[in-house]
């Protein structure tokens, strides 16, 4: 009984193979890195914007799975639209009856509009930065509009911080959605603090409160 060897493959056509292979496994390759660059993968509390050679030319609301042109055609920039809480630095300002407060501020924002959003400010560092000129621009205007005394006072009938809250929000919400597609939800008055030289004015004032 004659066993037949099996005839080894020549080596032109193995290199043949292999090139063939080697051009297979680039094609997928290549084809898996458009599709993943197409893709657009948008989760809950975020939104995404579609830039065309720089350009925005749409928004992606949905949470799903969507697509695109691939890169570098289209490209895009997701948009965390969740809450957002910044602290203003400390600022002095000047009561209607001439006393020198120092004031900290916080603010609760969110983005309302992803497109218009990108389009201005670009990042949440520069949206609070200019959320932060705002407020301190309103804050000095409204705290000009009352006596340290609705500030700090024995008789609580006298204190107006949440009116002025409510002043200073109302100023700058259509201000922020309009220009920079910023919904501002809150402002609030963290602390109020005073400078030596008044610190001593406030306490006779309260003292003369009490006594009344």
């Amino acid at each position: 009984m004659h066993q037949h060897a099996t005839a080894p493959i020549p080596p032109s056509e193995r290199s043949w193979v292999q090139l063939v292979f080697n051009i297979f496994l680039a094609v997928v390759i290549v084809g898996l890195l458009i599709t993943y660059s197409m893709a657009i993968q948008v989760s809950e509390g975020t939104n995404a914007v579609v830039t065309r050679f720089g350009n925005p030319i749409r928004e992606v609301t949905q949470p799903g799975l969507h697509w695109k042109a691939p890169v570098p055609i289209e490209q895009t920039h997701v948009i965390d639209m969740r809450k957002r809480l910044f602290t203003t630095p400390y600022t002095a300002t000047l009561t209607r009856d001439r006393k020198n407060v120092i004031i900290l501020t916080y603010v609760v924002w969110r983005v309302e509009k992803p497109l218009l959003f990108l389009q201005s400010v670009g990042t949440p560092e520069m949206a609070e930065n200019k959320l932060k000129g705002m407020v301190t621009y309103q804050k000095n205007f409204h705290f000009g509009n009352y006596d340290l005394s609705a500030l700090i006072s024995t008789d609580k009938t006298q204190i107006r911080t949440g009116e002025i809250e409510e002043a200073i929000l109302a100023s700058v919400k259509p201000e922020a959605v309009e220009k920079f597609g910023i919904a501002v939800e809150q402002v609030g008055i963290k602390r109020i603090a005073f400078p030596d030289e008044n610190a001593q004015a406030v306490l006779e004032a309260m003292r003369a409160e009490r006594q009344a």
